[in-house]
Protein backbone atom coordinates (compact mmCIF):
# COMPACT_ATOMS: atom_id res chain seq x y z
CA UNK A 1 0.00 0.00 0.00
CA UNK A 2 2.89 2.36 0.72
CA UNK A 3 4.37 1.46 -2.65
CA UNK A 4 1.10 2.33 -4.39
CA UNK A 5 0.89 5.74 -2.73
CA UNK A 6 4.55 6.59 -3.21
CA UNK A 7 5.25 5.07 -6.61
CA UNK A 8 8.60 3.88 -5.23
CA UNK A 9 10.15 0.60 -4.17
CA UNK A 10 10.24 0.08 -0.37
CA UNK A 11 13.60 0.18 1.40
CA UNK A 12 15.33 2.08 -1.35
CA UNK A 13 19.11 1.92 -0.94
CA UNK A 14 19.01 -1.40 0.89
CA UNK A 15 19.82 -3.93 -1.83
CA UNK A 16 20.77 -6.93 0.34
CA UNK A 17 18.08 -8.99 2.06
CA UNK A 18 19.83 -9.14 5.42
CA UNK A 19 20.04 -5.34 5.54
CA UNK A 20 16.31 -5.10 4.85
CA UNK A 21 15.66 -7.69 7.58
CA UNK A 22 17.69 -5.71 10.13
CA UNK A 23 15.94 -2.51 9.05
CA UNK A 24 12.53 -4.12 9.64
CA UNK A 25 13.54 -5.79 12.93
CA UNK A 26 14.45 -2.36 14.30
CA UNK A 27 10.89 -1.27 13.60
CA UNK A 28 11.90 1.08 10.80
CA UNK A 29 9.37 1.81 8.10
CA UNK A 30 9.26 3.97 4.98
CA UNK A 31 7.89 7.42 5.76
CA UNK A 32 4.51 8.49 4.34
CA UNK A 33 4.72 10.52 1.16
CA UNK A 34 3.53 14.12 1.63
CA UNK A 35 -0.03 14.53 0.44
CA UNK A 36 -1.09 10.95 1.19
CA UNK A 37 -4.57 10.94 2.83
CA UNK A 38 -4.22 10.54 6.59
CA UNK A 39 -6.73 7.68 6.77
CA UNK A 40 -4.81 5.78 4.11
CA UNK A 41 -1.56 6.19 6.08
CA UNK A 42 -3.36 5.02 9.21
CA UNK A 43 -4.61 1.93 7.38
CA UNK A 44 -1.32 0.75 5.93
CA UNK A 45 0.45 1.55 9.21
CA UNK A 46 -2.01 -0.82 10.95
CA UNK A 47 -1.15 -3.47 8.38
CA UNK A 48 2.50 -3.19 9.48
CA UNK A 49 1.71 -4.01 13.12
CA UNK A 50 3.97 -6.74 14.49
CA UNK A 51 1.02 -8.32 16.29
CA UNK A 52 -1.03 -10.24 13.68
CA UNK A 53 -4.13 -9.91 15.85
CA UNK A 54 -3.98 -6.15 15.49
CA UNK A 55 -3.65 -6.16 11.72
CA UNK A 56 -6.87 -5.66 9.74
CA UNK A 57 -8.16 -8.60 7.72
CA UNK A 58 -8.10 -8.39 3.91
CA UNK A 59 -11.90 -8.02 3.94
CA UNK A 60 -11.64 -5.13 6.39
CA UNK A 61 -8.96 -3.45 4.28
CA UNK A 62 -11.24 -3.73 1.25
CA UNK A 63 -14.18 -2.24 3.15
CA UNK A 64 -12.11 0.65 4.50
CA UNK A 65 -10.62 1.43 1.09
CA UNK A 66 -14.08 1.37 -0.49
CA UNK A 67 -15.38 3.79 2.13
CA UNK A 68 -12.36 6.06 1.65
CA UNK A 69 -12.92 6.08 -2.11
CA UNK A 70 -16.58 7.02 -1.65
CA UNK A 71 -15.67 9.80 0.78
CA UNK A 72 -12.99 11.09 -1.58
CA UNK A 73 -15.53 11.23 -4.39
CA UNK A 74 -17.94 13.18 -2.16
CA UNK A 75 -15.22 15.61 -1.07
CA UNK A 76 -14.04 15.96 -4.63
CA UNK A 77 -17.43 17.06 -5.92
CA UNK A 78 -18.13 19.13 -2.83
CA UNK A 79 -14.90 21.09 -3.25
CA UNK A 80 -15.45 21.45 -7.00
CA UNK A 81 -19.10 22.49 -6.73
CA UNK A 82 -18.64 25.03 -3.94
CA UNK A 83 -15.45 26.65 -5.23
CA UNK A 84 -16.89 26.87 -8.76
CA UNK A 85 -19.99 28.53 -7.36
CA UNK A 86 -17.84 31.14 -5.57
CA UNK A 87 -15.90 31.89 -8.75
CA UNK A 88 -19.00 32.10 -10.95
CA UNK A 89 -20.73 34.43 -8.52
CA UNK A 90 -17.76 36.78 -8.51
CA UNK A 91 -17.34 36.71 -12.29
CA UNK A 92 -21.01 37.42 -12.90
CA UNK A 93 -21.07 40.38 -10.54
CA UNK A 94 -17.79 41.77 -11.79
CA UNK A 95 -15.85 41.39 -8.56
CA UNK A 96 -12.12 41.18 -8.81
CA UNK A 97 -11.03 37.53 -8.69
CA UNK A 98 -8.77 38.12 -5.70
CA UNK A 99 -11.78 38.39 -3.34
CA UNK A 100 -13.04 35.13 -4.90
CA UNK A 101 -9.73 33.44 -4.07
CA UNK A 102 -9.98 34.74 -0.50
CA UNK A 103 -13.56 33.47 -0.24
CA UNK A 104 -12.43 30.03 -1.42
CA UNK A 105 -9.72 29.93 1.25
CA UNK A 106 -12.28 30.98 3.86
CA UNK A 107 -14.75 28.32 2.73
CA UNK A 108 -12.08 25.61 2.85
CA UNK A 109 -11.11 26.74 6.35
CA UNK A 110 -14.72 26.65 7.55
CA UNK A 111 -15.16 23.11 6.19
CA UNK A 112 -11.87 21.99 7.78
CA UNK A 113 -10.30 21.43 4.37
CA UNK A 114 -6.59 22.01 4.07
CA UNK A 115 -6.08 23.99 0.86
CA UNK A 116 -3.21 21.69 -0.13
CA UNK A 117 -5.48 18.65 0.31
CA UNK A 118 -8.23 20.38 -1.65
CA UNK A 119 -5.87 20.97 -4.55
CA UNK A 120 -4.78 17.32 -4.46
CA UNK A 121 -8.40 16.18 -4.52
CA UNK A 122 -9.10 18.30 -7.59
CA UNK A 123 -5.87 17.35 -9.32
CA UNK A 124 -6.62 13.63 -8.89
CA UNK A 125 -9.85 14.12 -10.84
CA UNK A 126 -8.09 15.19 -14.03
CA UNK A 127 -10.74 13.65 -16.29
CA UNK A 128 -13.24 16.28 -15.08
CA UNK A 129 -13.11 19.58 -16.98
CA UNK A 130 -14.46 21.54 -14.00
CA UNK A 131 -11.80 20.14 -11.67
CA UNK A 132 -9.09 20.88 -14.26
CA UNK A 133 -10.34 24.46 -14.49
CA UNK A 134 -10.23 24.78 -10.71
CA UNK A 135 -6.71 23.35 -10.53
CA UNK A 136 -5.75 26.08 -12.97
CA UNK A 137 -7.43 28.69 -10.77
CA UNK A 138 -5.66 27.37 -7.66
CA UNK A 139 -2.29 27.64 -9.41
CA UNK A 140 -3.23 31.04 -10.83
CA UNK A 141 -3.99 32.55 -7.42
CA UNK A 142 -1.72 30.48 -5.19
CA UNK A 143 -4.29 28.40 -3.32
CA UNK A 144 -2.62 25.37 -1.78
CA UNK A 145 0.48 25.95 -3.89
CA UNK A 146 2.84 28.77 -4.85
CA UNK A 147 1.42 30.87 -7.66
CA UNK A 148 2.41 29.44 -11.03
CA UNK A 149 0.94 31.07 -14.14
CA UNK A 150 2.42 28.53 -16.55
CA UNK A 151 0.77 25.63 -14.74
CA UNK A 152 -2.46 27.61 -14.53
CA UNK A 153 -2.43 28.15 -18.28
CA UNK A 154 -1.78 24.45 -18.96
CA UNK A 155 -4.64 23.36 -16.70
CA UNK A 156 -7.02 25.90 -18.27
CA UNK A 157 -6.02 24.52 -21.67
CA UNK A 158 -6.61 20.95 -20.45
CA UNK A 159 -10.09 21.95 -19.24
CA UNK A 160 -10.80 23.70 -22.55
CA UNK A 161 -9.71 20.63 -24.53
CA UNK A 162 -12.27 18.65 -22.51
CA UNK A 163 -15.01 21.02 -23.63
CA UNK A 164 -15.19 23.45 -20.71
CA UNK A 165 -16.36 26.76 -22.19
CA UNK A 166 -15.56 28.81 -19.08
CA UNK A 167 -11.94 27.76 -19.59
CA UNK A 168 -12.04 29.82 -22.79
CA UNK A 169 -12.55 32.92 -20.64
CA UNK A 170 -9.54 32.10 -18.45
CA UNK A 171 -7.39 31.37 -21.50
CA UNK A 172 -8.46 34.78 -22.79
CA UNK A 173 -7.28 36.33 -19.52
CA UNK A 174 -3.93 34.53 -19.82
CA UNK A 175 -3.39 35.76 -23.36
CA UNK A 176 -4.57 39.29 -22.60
CA UNK A 177 -2.22 39.79 -19.64
CA UNK A 178 0.55 37.32 -20.49
CA UNK A 179 -0.14 34.91 -17.63
CA UNK A 180 1.91 31.76 -18.30
CA UNK A 181 1.98 32.41 -22.02
CA UNK A 182 3.23 35.18 -24.29
CA UNK A 183 0.78 38.09 -24.38
CA UNK A 184 -1.41 37.99 -27.48
CA UNK A 185 -4.51 40.20 -27.40
CA UNK A 186 -5.79 38.83 -30.72
CA UNK A 187 -5.92 35.32 -29.27
CA UNK A 188 -7.45 36.76 -26.11
CA UNK A 189 -10.27 38.26 -28.17
CA UNK A 190 -10.95 34.93 -29.89
CA UNK A 191 -11.22 33.12 -26.58
CA UNK A 192 -13.41 35.90 -25.12
CA UNK A 193 -15.68 35.65 -28.16
CA UNK A 194 -16.05 31.92 -27.69
CA UNK A 195 -16.86 32.22 -23.98
CA UNK A 196 -19.14 35.23 -24.57
CA UNK A 197 -21.16 33.27 -27.14
CA UNK A 198 -21.89 30.76 -24.35
CA UNK A 199 -23.21 33.50 -22.07
CA UNK A 200 -20.15 34.10 -19.90
CA UNK A 201 -20.74 37.48 -18.26
CA UNK A 202 -17.09 38.26 -17.57
CA UNK A 203 -16.09 37.32 -21.14
CA UNK A 204 -18.72 39.69 -22.50
CA UNK A 205 -17.32 42.48 -20.35
CA UNK A 206 -13.71 41.85 -21.40
CA UNK A 207 -14.74 41.59 -25.03
CA UNK A 208 -16.50 44.95 -24.68
CA UNK A 209 -13.30 46.45 -23.25
CA UNK A 210 -11.30 45.09 -26.19
CA UNK A 211 -13.72 46.72 -28.65
CA UNK A 212 -13.76 49.87 -26.49
CA UNK A 213 -9.99 50.37 -26.51
CA UNK A 214 -9.07 48.51 -29.69
CA UNK A 215 -7.15 45.74 -27.93
CA UNK A 216 -6.59 42.78 -30.25
CA UNK A 217 -9.39 43.98 -32.51
CA UNK A 218 -10.36 47.19 -34.29
CA UNK A 219 -11.95 49.80 -32.05
CA UNK A 220 -15.74 49.71 -32.34
CA UNK A 221 -17.81 51.68 -29.82
CA UNK A 222 -21.06 50.22 -31.15
CA UNK A 223 -19.87 46.64 -30.56
CA UNK A 224 -18.42 47.65 -27.20
CA UNK A 225 -21.76 49.12 -26.19
CA UNK A 226 -23.59 45.96 -27.23
CA UNK A 227 -21.37 43.75 -25.09
CA UNK A 228 -21.46 46.17 -22.15
CA UNK A 229 -25.24 46.02 -22.44
CA UNK A 230 -25.26 42.20 -22.37
CA UNK A 231 -22.93 42.03 -19.36
CA UNK A 232 -24.75 44.85 -17.55
CA UNK A 233 -28.06 43.01 -17.95
CA UNK A 234 -26.45 40.06 -16.14
CA UNK A 235 -25.49 42.30 -13.21
CA UNK A 236 -21.82 42.96 -14.01
CA UNK A 237 -20.97 46.15 -12.08
CA UNK A 238 -18.03 47.21 -14.27
CA UNK A 239 -20.18 46.82 -17.37
CA UNK A 240 -23.00 48.81 -15.78
CA UNK A 241 -20.62 51.65 -14.94
CA UNK A 242 -18.96 51.63 -18.37
CA UNK A 243 -22.31 51.51 -20.14
CA UNK A 244 -23.37 54.52 -18.09
CA UNK A 245 -20.26 56.35 -19.30
CA UNK A 246 -21.21 55.43 -22.88
CA UNK A 247 -24.68 56.91 -22.42
CA UNK A 248 -23.24 59.96 -20.68
CA UNK A 249 -20.85 60.73 -23.56
CA UNK A 250 -22.70 59.19 -26.49
CA UNK A 251 -20.09 56.54 -27.27
CA UNK A 252 -21.63 54.01 -29.67
CA UNK A 253 -25.11 54.86 -28.36
CA UNK A 254 -27.33 57.91 -28.45
CA UNK A 255 -26.40 60.26 -25.63
CA UNK A 256 -28.88 59.76 -22.79
CA UNK A 257 -28.01 61.18 -19.37
CA UNK A 258 -31.10 59.65 -17.78
CA UNK A 259 -29.97 56.15 -18.74
CA UNK A 260 -26.45 56.99 -17.61
CA UNK A 261 -27.75 57.81 -14.13
CA UNK A 262 -29.80 54.59 -14.08
CA UNK A 263 -26.76 52.43 -14.81
CA UNK A 264 -24.54 54.38 -12.39
CA UNK A 265 -27.22 53.74 -9.77
CA UNK A 266 -27.36 50.00 -10.52
CA UNK A 267 -23.61 49.61 -10.12
CA UNK A 268 -23.49 51.91 -7.08
CA UNK A 269 -26.19 49.82 -5.39
CA UNK A 270 -23.84 46.84 -5.69
CA UNK A 271 -21.08 48.77 -3.94
CA UNK A 272 -18.91 49.60 -6.96
CA UNK A 273 -16.75 52.56 -5.94
CA UNK A 274 -16.33 54.07 -9.42
CA UNK A 275 -20.08 54.10 -9.94
CA UNK A 276 -20.58 55.62 -6.49
CA UNK A 277 -18.17 58.39 -7.44
CA UNK A 278 -19.80 58.96 -10.84
CA UNK A 279 -23.26 59.02 -9.29
CA UNK A 280 -21.94 61.46 -6.71
CA UNK A 281 -20.92 63.77 -9.55
CA UNK A 282 -24.45 63.55 -10.95
CA UNK A 283 -25.90 64.63 -7.60
CA UNK A 284 -23.31 67.33 -7.11
CA UNK A 285 -24.19 69.00 -10.42
CA UNK A 286 -27.81 67.89 -10.81
CA UNK A 287 -27.38 65.69 -13.90
CA UNK A 288 -30.87 64.15 -14.40
CA UNK A 289 -31.34 64.04 -10.61
CA UNK A 290 -32.35 66.67 -8.11
CA UNK A 291 -29.15 68.41 -7.09
CA UNK A 292 -28.06 67.41 -3.58
CA UNK A 293 -24.63 68.14 -2.16
CA UNK A 294 -25.47 66.03 0.89
CA UNK A 295 -26.27 63.00 -1.29
CA UNK A 296 -23.14 63.65 -3.35
CA UNK A 297 -20.98 63.68 -0.22
CA UNK A 298 -22.58 60.45 0.99
CA UNK A 299 -21.69 58.74 -2.28
CA UNK A 300 -18.18 60.20 -2.35
CA UNK A 301 -17.66 58.93 1.19
CA UNK A 302 -18.77 55.41 0.23
CA UNK A 303 -16.36 55.41 -2.69
CA UNK A 304 -13.54 57.00 -0.68
CA UNK A 305 -13.85 54.33 2.00
CA UNK A 306 -12.99 51.79 -0.71
CA UNK A 307 -9.87 53.72 -1.69
CA UNK A 308 -11.27 55.68 -4.63
CA UNK A 309 -8.79 58.55 -5.03
CA UNK A 310 -11.12 60.81 -7.02
CA UNK A 311 -13.73 60.54 -4.28
CA UNK A 312 -11.11 61.22 -1.63
CA UNK A 313 -10.06 64.37 -3.50
CA UNK A 314 -13.68 65.48 -3.70
CA UNK A 315 -14.14 65.04 0.05
CA UNK A 316 -10.92 66.95 0.76
CA UNK A 317 -12.23 69.77 -1.40
CA UNK A 318 -15.59 69.81 0.38
CA UNK A 319 -13.93 69.75 3.80
CA UNK A 320 -11.76 72.69 2.78
CA UNK A 321 -14.78 74.65 1.65
CA UNK A 322 -16.67 73.66 4.79
CA UNK A 323 -13.95 75.19 6.97
CA UNK A 324 -14.51 78.59 5.30
CA UNK A 325 -18.28 78.57 4.96
CA UNK A 326 -21.27 77.86 7.14
CA UNK A 327 -22.92 74.44 7.14
CA UNK A 328 -25.91 76.06 5.44
CA UNK A 329 -23.90 75.98 2.20
CA UNK A 330 -24.72 72.27 1.85
CA UNK A 331 -28.47 72.59 2.15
Amino acid sequence: MWEISSGRTPCEGLEQNHLIAVYRMKGSRDKPVPGTPREYVKLYTACWDEDPAKRPLAKEVYQILTYMYEQLALEEHLVADETMNIINTGLKKGDDVFPSASLIRHWLYQRNFNDVDALEILTAHNNCSVCCLLVGFFHHYGIGTPRNYARAYNWYLHAFDQGNQLAAYWLGICYRYGYGIEEDTSKAVRFFQQAASQGCTAARFHLAVCYDFGEGIQNDFVKAGEYYQLAAAQGHVNAQNNLAVFYKNGYGVKKNMKKAVEFFQQAANQGYDRAQYNLGVCYEYGFEVERSIIKAIELYRLAANQGNEKAQTKLTSFNSRRSSTSMGYYG
